[in-house]
Parts: structure tokens; sequence; C-alpha cells
């Protein structure tokens, strides 16, 4: 009698070995994360430090775009005007701004800056928080219009690979204490060219 009992019983044990299997995780591979799930922050590499998605961004493009606050930071109108895109410093003094030189210009915009914190700064942080990757729609096409206007016999357009409009915050520091505030985001737009990479804000 025993021998009838035998199959069942190993039949059991089956069917419960069955239910009790592991179901597999679910798995979103990372490129198919949003912008901002694998945030890293650098604050040696750049002229001023940087936090950005890796995946979604170049070491030259955010070196371009740290270049363009550096010189802001710093007032360094050379450096401005190689981080910008070609003719666009220009542009700014000739056609936006009433200032005699570049240093002027650049003066200028670290003041625009320094308003915000009430007092002289230093980048303790930027933050590329979203960006919309457009060279045919948006606020980075528009600017592409204006740069055409300023370009010689080749069009600034003909030339850029991918243009960026960039949501930007930053930390200050003050040059009077050590604290810091968070500025309002602001566009920056990045282009990506044959030439090189260019911000403007």
């Amino acid at each position: 009698m025993k021998r009838t009992v035998i199959l069942p019983l190993l039949l059991a044990v089956a069917m419960t070995a069955a239910g009790c299997e592991e179901k597999e995780p679910d798995f979103t591979a990372e490129s198919e994360l949003p912008y901002g799930a694998t945030m890293r922050e650098n604050s040696s590499s750049y002229a001023v430090p940087m936090t950005y998605d890796r995946r979604f961004l170049e070491d030259e493009e955010v070196a371009a775009v740290a270049s363009l606050l550096g010189a802001v930071q710093n007032k360094d109108a050379d450096m401005y005007t190689a981080a910008t895109p070609p003719g666009y410093a220009q542009y700014q003094l000739d056609e936006v701004y009433d200032y005699e030189s570049m240093q002027e210009l650049v003066d200028a915009l670290h003041a625009s800056v320094a308003k915000q914190s009430g007092e002289d700064f230093q980048f303790k942080m930027a933050l590329i928080n979203d960006l919309t990757a457009s060279k045919e729609s948006g606020g980075a096409a528009d600017a592409m219009k204006l740069l055409d206007s300023l370009s010689g016999d080749t069009k600034f357009s003909d030339t850029v690979e991918m243009a960026y409009d960039l949501d930007v915050e930053w930390d200050l520091t003050y040059d009077n204490g050590g604290s810091f505030a968070t500025a309002q985001s602001q566009h920056i737009y990045l282009f990506k060219t044959k030439d090189g990479c260019y911000c403007m804000m």
C-alpha cells in the first residue's frame, strides 16, 4: 500500500516547488530612463563645477557650458568671445548693449549675476536640470536663425550637428561670507558644431 502514495506525493512536491519560483524583477534599461536619472557631479574638471546627466551630454559639451559661465564669473572677455558662437559677442556689443568694449560687456554680465546674490560671487555649482535637443524647433532653433544672419558665406546652422535648450540653475558663493543661494533657472543654448561647441544665453 505504501507504493500507492509515492506518485501523488512526488507530484505534490513538484507543484509546490513550481509555485515557489521567484519572478524576475522588472528592469528598465539605463538608456530608457529620462534625463536626470543618472546625474554626475564634477567639481574639478571644468571652468566651474557642473552637475549633469552623463548619458545626454558629452564632455566637450559640458565644458562649453562651464566656459561660458566661467567667463562671466571671471570677467574674462577673451574667454567669453571664444565660448559663444562666432560673431555673437560682437553682435551683443554692437547691436544689443551700449558699451564701448567687450570688457565692459562682460563686466556688465558679471554684475547682472552678482545682483541675484547681492554680492560678488563664484559659482559653487551649475546644475543642468533638463534639456531639449532639437535643431528644428524651440529656442535653440530660433537662436540659429539669428546666428545665420551673422554668418559669412557658410551659414552657422549648416555647421550644427546638434542643438540643445538647457535649463540651468546655479548656486553662488559670496566673496564676503561663503553662504550660497540658488538662482532662478536660466536658458542656455548649446550648439555642437563641426568646429567645436558654443553656448549663448
